[in-house]
């Protein structure tokens, strides 16, 4: 009897040992991404934790509802395991997983299956998702919440899936996206596929107006924070639909623009590695656009288009969001990636060996792109200088001095900082309550001197004990001293 290809054991359990292979290298990419490298915190990640820190629902910030949902989460990390380099950089870990995942099954969704698991690859090893998925700020936030926005979307206008569940999801994904800067204009592109696209018009048509309703009104309960945000304070709005302070000059904003996407890491464009886009993942997206315009009518065409033609520019007016063109350039690996199978399925519709093996060139290609991806992200957060040096460990240094403080002396050491460093080290003291932040040295021993503190110099006596780091430029980092 003739074997055919699907009596293979593997052909039959592609897609298990695909999906197993997929979590392993997912896992293993967020360990090393969360705990290894940068293995620090930035700037930004110290003043998000002290916005975080500083949330009161007492007397409530208006500045505080831009990215709401994620200082929500930081603050609960907070309040159940204290502050740590690891709660700090846990919601975007937790954010991260679930960006993946949502690419997996909204790829699934608009494609296939094999097309979700290799676009979910290529995704978790861009270093801009890595870098977004353990550094914690609301980055990530724009990323999760868009790929949950565009699936439950789809699966609202599916009679197979458990609609109230996704009606729900959809109308809070809906709200919370209005709380990330530039989130309105996916909503928007939302909205008007839902009124010009027929298919989607005749869906919603057909739904139960109580269910609408019931979504609605738990949207509604959603923004309820931010609608008094910006009635309190009309520049939350202007932030949030991306007014910019002042406009870049062309030449600047260009530059800036072309050589974060596409330029090389050795540029001062810190935090994130450039280019975004590497040249395996430009060509695929060129190919993912080609596609994208040649079928105009199904309704992810409308969102793609609408949500392109909005924040491309508004990304080039703020570039400090320019992080949020990943989602999109997701959207068009898939369409690549989906168009390469399927032209090579055309050639072979009958010949599954032949289908078979013409994949592999295409396997080469992603793996190339994944180990590609892979490496510079290495590179760039271990020698490049500019973005290297953006991060520090201090916060493990500090309880590090605090504890052999709290050998030599009976009370609660001081630990000395300079004014604009206060805030932190105020945050940390407030959770771990082991040491008294201040900026003046006083006469209490023992103290802990942060190392670039302006006064220090005026201490006689010498250092018990000296913390180092060999991340950051400036390695004395924190000095001990039980006498003055």
């Amino acid at each position: 009897m003739k074997a055919h290809v699907s009596d293979y054991f593997l052909y039959r359990w592609r897609y298990i040992i695909g999906y197993l292979i997929a979590a392993v290298v997912v896992t293993a990419i967020f360990v090393f991404a969360a705990f290894y490298l940068p293995n620090g915190l930035r700037v930004a990640e110290k003043a998000t934790a002290i916005a975080s820190g500083a949330l009161s629902y007492k007397e409530f910030a208006p500045e505080s509802a831009i990215n709401l949902p994620y200082l929500g989460l930081q603050r609960a990390a907070f309040e159940v395991f204290g502050i740590s380099t690891f709660t700090i950089k846990l919601p975007s870990i937790v954010l991260g997983i679930m960006t993946v995942l949502g690419i997996f099954l909204l790829i699934k969704e608009w494609f296939r299956k094999n097309v979700g698991i290799t676009t979910g690859l290529i995704a978790t090893t861009m270093p801009a998702i890595m870098f977004a998925s353990q550094d914690g700020t609301p980055t990530i936030l724009m990323f999760a919440v868009s790929i949950w926005l565009l699936l439950s979307a789809t699966h609202v206008t599916r009679r197979h899936a458990p609609r109230l569940f996704w009606k729900i999801m959809t109308f809070a994904l809906l709200g919370i996206n209005l709380y990330i800067p530039l989130g309105v204009y996916l909503d928007l592109a939302i909205l008007t596929t839902l009124i010009f696209h027929p298919h989607v018009r005749l869906a919603t048509r057909r739904m139960s107006l109580g269910r609408l309703l019931t979504g609605g009104f738990i949207g509604l309960i959603v923004i309820t924070p931010l609608i008094y945000s910006v009635v309190m304070n009309i520049e939350v709005g202007a932030r949030l639909i991306g007014v910019p302070g002042e406009l870049p000059s062309l030449q600047e904003s260009v530059l800036g623009f072309g050589t974060t996407i596409f330029g090389n890491y050795g540029h001062d464009a810190a935090p994130l590695a450039p280019p975004l886009i590497s040249l395996g993942i430009l060509a695929l997206v060129i190919i993912g656009v080609y596609r994208f315009i040649t079928i105009k009518h199904t309704a992810r065409s409308y969102i793609i288009w609408f949500w392109t033609l909005t924040l491309i520019p508004l990304i080039y007016l703020n570039q400090n969001y320019i992080a949020y063109i990943i989602p999109l350039t997701i959207l068009m690996i898939a369409m690549g990636l989906s168009t390469l199978m399927h032209e090579w399925y055309r050639l072979f519709p009958r010949n599954p060996y032949a289908r078979i093996v013409g994949l592999m060139p295409l396997a080469f290609i992603v793996g190339g792109i994944a180990i590609s991806g892979l490496t510079r992200y290495e590179l760039a957060y271990n020698y490049s200088p500019s973005i290297a040096g953006q991060f520090d460990n201090d916060i493990v240094l500090v309880e590090q001095a605090v504890a052999a403080a709290s050998v030599t002396g009976e009370i609660k050491p001081n630990v000395v900082v300079n004014e604009e460093e206060l805030p932190f080290y105020a945050l940390i003291a407030l959770y771990n309550d082991d040491f008294t932040p201040s900026t003046t040295i006083g006469t209490v021993v023992p103290v802990v001197v942060r190392g670039d503190y302006v006064e220090r110099s005026t201490i006689e006596s010498e250092p018990t004990q000296i913390f180092t780091s060999p991340l950051s430029e400036h390695s004395d980092r924190f000095y001990l001293y039980t006498s003055l």
